[in-house]
Order: structure tokens, then sequence, then C-alpha cells
């Protein structure tokens, strides 16, 4: 007979618990309470769990019911067929060096998913979606603007069409010129402001026309909003966000409440691709304002206008990071160099 070993007994049937002796004679396992009840079941039956840490052991039975009992060399004798995977893992495990360094790697291996992975699969894919995709994700984002901030646009029908006219001679030779959909609209408090659905669909608010003091600064923020769609950065954005909340899901283990646990996640990775979304959309756009006579000094004196009366641009805070858009001075910057090495160009 082995010795014997204390453990807790939960019969499976009922929420009590008790305390027990264990001890294994010749292929049975005996349970012992402390009350005279005394049991006795099949090794093959009964099935060791595998280690976790230095936690309690835990033995299942076949009627539904477990043992819970502290880590012990008896056990191994008396369930000699244990994984050497699992052997392996709980030494590494019990191991704080080997810990950090699989926190390291997992740390790695999830910025390398953020950083490359995940944006690769997204250009990838927003390549290959149907225009129906991109149809249907523009007439939600549309629906849900109406309701929360656009109003019908008071510019008079002359002044719209003369924009379109301009919008639609910007656009003619790029790649996706036949999506283009120039629409205006009362901002309500987003202001002067424009945007472009994954559709094709750019809108561009009343109160940045009367804002702009010429058409070129106009037709450089529509510039801008081409690129974001001629780049796909409205699907590919969907995309990332689906794949970081797929991530998430398989980190946590629990995809039912990933919603809620993601949410902070996502908001700070999302700046991060926005960020980059806004550079890329912004280099597209003094390539192609060049390519139709006008200065990239026109995108920055846009951005001097549509900052006006938001609050100071800190580009030196700390909380720059959460910023879905780049520092507006870094980028009226960027635009100015561009337009100083345009005019430089013999």
């Amino acid at each position: 007979m082995s010795e014997q070993i204390p453990a807790i007994w939960h019969d499976g049937k009922t929420s009590r618990s008790r305390p027990v002796l264990l001890h294994v004679w010749v292929d049975q396992l005996h349970i012992d309470a402390e009350d005279g009840e005394s049991r006795a079941v099949s090794l093959a039956s009964a099935q060791l769990q595998p280690r976790l840490g230095r936690t309690e052991r835990i033995i299942r039975l076949a009627d539904g019911g477990r043992l819970r009992l502290a880590d012990t060399p008896e056990l191994e004798r008396w369930f000699p067929n244990g994984s050497r995977v699992e052997a392996l893992a709980h030494r590494l495990e019990r191991r704080w060096s080997m810990v950090a360094l699989a926190a390291v790697m997992f740390v790695a291996l999830l910025f390398g998913l953020h950083r490359w992975a995940v944006p690769a699969m997204a250009e990838s894919v927003a390549e290959r979606l149907p225009r129906m995709a991109e149809q249907a994700a523009a007439s939600q984002v549309m629906s849900l603007l109406e309701r929360a901030a656009f109003g019908p646009s008071k510019l008079p029908a002359a002044r719209q069409q003369q924009l379109r006219a301009a919008f639609a001679e910007l656009v003619a030779d790029l790649p996706r010129a036949a999506d283009y959909r120039l629409e205006f609209r009362d901002g309500g408090h987003l202001g002067a402001n424009a945007l472009a659905l994954p559709d094709g669909r750019i809108v561009m608010t009343d109160a940045l026309v009367e804002r702009a003091e010429n058409d070129d600064w106009l037709i450089a923020v529509l510039a801008h909003e081409a690129g974001h769609h001629e780049q796909r950065h409205g699907m590919r954005l969907a995309l990332q966000n689906t794949a970081l909340l797929v991530v998430i899901g398989f980190v946590t283990g629990d995809v039912s409440s990933v919603a809620s646990v993601a949410t902070a996640a996502m908001t700070l990775v999302e700046s991060g691709y926005s960020r980059q979304f806004e550079r890329d959309a912004d280099a597209f756009a003094f390539d192609l304002l060049h390519r139709n006579g006008i200065s990239p000094q026109a995108f920055a004196d846009a951005l001097r206008a549509m900052q006006a009366g938001q609050p100071e641009d800190d580009s030196s805070s700390a909380f720059r990071y959460f910023s879905t858009h780049p520092a507006i001075q870094e980028r009226i910057e960027t635009a100015e160099r561009a337009a100083r090495s345009e005019g430089a160009r013999p």
C-alpha cells in the first residue's frame, strides 16, 4: 500500500467538500473520508490534470467528482503516463527567467502583429474586397453622421457645382476616378472639415468652404481625401480593427466579452494606424497637387484655417501618441517643406 496523502474531496453532486486521505492499492485509488466513508475507484478511470505553476493538483473522477491536493512525487508514481511536453512546460514555468523570457517574446509577437502583420493583411484583403462591401460600409457611416452631425448644405447650388467640376478635373487620371462623388453638408459641431468614405464619397462641410480664402485650399484638402480613398484607408482600418478583436479574443480566451475588453486597446492601436494613414494621404496629396500645378503650400494654409478655433495643438505632449491624427503643426511644416522643395525644382 502506498503512502497516504491528504486531499479535499468534492463528490460532484453537492457543494460540500470533505478532507480525505488517498492511497493506492494495486490498481485502485482509495478515498478514505474522516467520517468513515470510503470509496475505491480505478486508477485508469481517474485523470490527473496538468500542472499549473505551483497551484494545487486536480484528480478528476469518472463520476464527476474531483480531488484537490498539493503536488507530490507520489502523483507521478500513481499516474506515470504524463505528457513529456507537460513535464517540460512545468519545469520551464517554475523558472522565473523562463517566464520573463516568454512574456517578452509574447509582447514582441503582439507588437509584430500590430506593426507589420495586421496592416499587411488588411492592405492585401482591402485590395480584393468587392465594391459592394465598400458601399455597405460607407452607407452605414453616412447614416450615422446624418443622424449625429450633418444637416443639409446651405451652399448655393452653383457654388457646389463649381467645386464638383474642379474636383472631377483633379481626380480624372486616378485609378479609382469613377468612384468619386463630392457632397456638401452643414457639419454642425464638426466645423470646418472633410472626410472620405470607403465607396469614394467625399463630404465637405459648408464651414470649410466658407473659411477657405481661395479654391486652391479646398482642392488641396480634397487631394488629401482622395489619397485616403486611393489607398483604401477606410476599409483597411475596418479590417485592422476586426483583426485586433480576433487577436484579443485569442489572448483572453473569451471571445464573447471581447468587445468590452477591446475598446481601450483598439483606441490606442487605431491611433497609430490612423496617424500613418494621414501621413500617407498627405504625401499622396502633395504629389497630386504638383501634377495639377498647385503648391502644397495651399494644403498648409488649409490646415491652418481648419485649425482656427480648435484647442491648441500640443505637439510636445506625452498624450500626442493617442491622437488619431499627427500634430497639425507637424503636418503644416511637412507641407511647407514639400512646397519649398517643389519651388527649388528646375
